[in-house]
């Protein structure tokens, strides 16, 4: 029983490390994308590495307002670890899409 118990605990590190990884990376992306397409013509800077950008982003996420505890309340780790890999694989393409197509008109 201690066995599971402790499996089950590694996974949903394991788990979680990864999205943050992964959550981390897709932000950077977007970011040095953005900042490629619009940033750099406008202002004349350089452009971000993906390190860079994932720094960034990190930086600016650390501001960000934190979600409420409420929502999470009644679902199981594996819905909220589900519902977080889709918001950001979305929400990615979604911004990534949509500056592309501006990015069309310059």
């Amino acid at each position: 029983m201690e066995d599971k118990k402790f499996f089950s605990c590694l996974g949903i590190i394991i788990t979680a490390v990864s999205l943050l990884i992964f959550s981390a990376v897709i932000g950077g992306f977007v970011l040095a994308k953005l900042w490629e397409w619009f940033v750099v013509p406008i202002f004349s800077m350089q452009l971000l590495t993906i390190s860079q950008a994932i720094g960034l982003s990190l930086v600016v996420s650390y501001f960000k307002t934190a979600k409420d505890d409420e929502d999470y309340k009644n679902k199981s780790f594996a819905e909220i670890a589900i519902e977080s890999f889709g918001k950001v694989v979305v929400q990615a393409a979604v911004i990534l899409t949509l500056g592309w197509i501006v990015y069309q008109f310059i």
